[in-house]
């Protein structure tokens, strides 16, 4: 029988490509994708849905990851947060949360937008630096670390939703309510009001659209096996 979604899609490189078709489409691409036009849909989007992905924002809040030797951690381990001074910085105390060893720097825009043209290496002495003035002594230097660069991902274009001065609930509504006839769903933090921003919100509107795919394909009395 014939399905009633078509997915055509290439590789980054343009060298690798193919078509998927199936009964029913879930879209998680994240809201920066979305913008930035890179996918076609045919027939059009709808305009709330045009309208919604036009009125969010997409995030660039940014991690630096940062491993340290259990017996080198300088920090109270008994703090889930730590604050600082620089506006630039926030830390969230990994060891607290059983990632031994682990501490993890927040970094807010506009520094997390390309850090200033700074390598990985040079992010984390900067990060370094900052904690350095905080605890006022010589610190020890992780051994691993990782920089997140979210907004340069051509696959997430950022980090997460947000709403925008004149961006309102509805427009979030609108971003997760079935399109093209009930055959393409849509699912992921920005499509979700208690859970935006956050894993959980992915999730249970994952869960949501796989909900109204079993609905729909019991109304129309599809056989499930």
């Amino acid at each position: 029988r014939r399905r009633r979604c078509k997915v055509e899609w290439t590789s980054t490189t343009g060298e690798g490509g193919g078509v998927e078709e199936a009964d029913y489409v879930v879209v998680t691409l994240p809201v920066g994708v979305l913008k930035a036009g890179s996918v076609r849909f045919e027939p059009p989007l709808p305009d709330d849905k045009r309208q919604a992905i036009e009125a969010l924002g997409m995030g660039s809040e940014a991690k630096v990851v940062m491993r340290f030797r259990v017996r080198e951690m300088f920090w109270p381990l008994d703090q889930p947060f730590l604050q600082s001074l620089d506006p630039r910085f926030r830390f969230l105390n990994g060891h607290y949360y059983h990632k031994y060893g682990t501490l993890v720097a927040h970094v807010s825009p506009p520094f997390s937008e390309g850090y200033d043209g700074k390598r990985d290496e040079e992010v984390v002495d900067e990060v370094l630096g900052v904690l350095k003035g905080m605890f006022r002594r010589e610190l020890p230097r992780p051994f691993a670390w990782r920089v997140t660069r979210w907004r340069e991902d051509p696959f997430a274009r950022g980090s997460y939703s947000y709403m925008p001065t004149g961006s309102l609930l509805d427009h979030v509504r609108d971003l997760g309510r079935p399109s093209h006839g009930s055959a393409v769903l849509w699912a992921g933090e920005a499509c979700s009001i208690e859970g935006a921003q956050c894993v959980h919100g992915a999730y249970s509107s994952g869960r949501a659209a796989a909900d109204l795919i079993l609905e729909d394909l019991l109304r129309r009395r599809v056989p499930l096996l």
